[in-house]
């Protein structure tokens, strides 16, 4: 079973999902705010994952 905490924090996947699809299905360009967005909550992600675990 995975924790309320893990599965919350990896809801805000959503952002890179949205990322992708904005790239590949409207033509996006991809611009580094958009990558440093994605970066930093990724980082937040793993980081909230790991403290749950322990």
């Amino acid at each position: 079973m995975v924790s309320l905490v893990t599965a919350y924090a990896n809801k805000a996947v959503t952002v890179l999902w949205g990322l992708i699809w904005g790239i590949l299905i409207f033509g996006e360009s991809i611009t580094i705010n958009k990558l440093v967005g994605v970066v930093i909550i990724v980082v937040g992600i793993v980081v909230v994952v790991r403290s749950d675990d322990h």
